[in-house]
């Protein structure tokens, strides 16, 4: 059966070769692209059935499918019982007791979708571990400890350079501040926290760290310097 379906699909990959290039004369045009569609349509039929072959057989051995099949001879297994009783010790499950291979099929089924669940739950993990990172690493490069509490005694000083920190941004309604403290240690007194807002595609960019003067209107993101530049400007003037 196997090799019928090698030869019916390289028939049907052979005609449409062959139609392809009766294409391009005008009189034999209607029947190749007839042709060409046939082939097509027997070489995916072929192909599709021959997988169904291979999954049947591969039950029928006791493996999930043909893709669990070829997974477990990649491992070294080609007894569809040790395969199970394999991957249910590495996920600590109990492993199964029958000896049967529709059985065992089922439990390799079974220990194929849970393997897919952890794996796509520590692919999740490890997603929100690397935006949490690169997080931290762009909204804190130096480490500093925000004060969450707004300043009260200093609210003008801290209005005025939040919206010198508006207007440099390209949607100044957007503007979304947090941590935001006044800072005086450096001999000048300044705004540092964090912003967000909208760029050019309507998209938020993620809060960065900012320093803004209440005077002047001058005002600088973390995006604005070279990362070290601006936590040497962070340091001098926040910290």
């Amino acid at each position: 059966m196997d090799t019928a379906l090698v030869v019916v699909a390289g028939l049907a990959s052979l005609v449409g070769t062959l139609s392809l290039v009766l294409l391009l004369v005008r009189r034999t045009r209607r029947i190749a692209l007839r042709a060409l569609v046939g082939s097509f349509l027997v070489f995916v039929a072929s192909v599709l059935f021959g997988g169904h072959l291979a999954d049947e057989r591969a039950r029928a051995a006791g493996f999930a499918s043909a893709a669990d099949r070829r997974s477990a001879e990649a491992a070294g297994f080609t007894d569809a019982a040790a395969w199970a009783a394999s991957r249910a010790s590495a996920l600590g499950v109990e492993a199964p007791a029958s000896t049967e291979p529709a059985a065992i099929a089922q439990t390799n089924a079974a220990l194929t979708k849970e393997t897919q669940r952890r794996e796509a739950e520590r692919k999740a993990r490890d997603v929100e571990a690397r935006r949490k990172a690169e997080e931290e690493a762009v909204l804190h490069p130096l480490g500093v400890r925000y004060d969450k509490a707004t300043d009260h005694r200093h609210v003008a000083m801290m209005d005025a350079a939040m919206a010198a920190m508006r207007d440099r941004l390209k949607d100044p309604k957007s503007a979304d501040f947090r941590n935001v403290f006044l800072n005086s240690s450096g001999g000048a007194v300044v705004a540092c926290g964090e912003v967000n807002s909208r760029n050019g595609f309507g998209g938020y960019v993620g809060f960065q760290p900012f320093v803004a003067s209440p005077v002047g209107g001058i005002a600088v993101l973390a995006s604005d310097m070279k990362k070290g530049e601006f936590e040497k400007t962070w340091k001098a003037l926040c910290s």
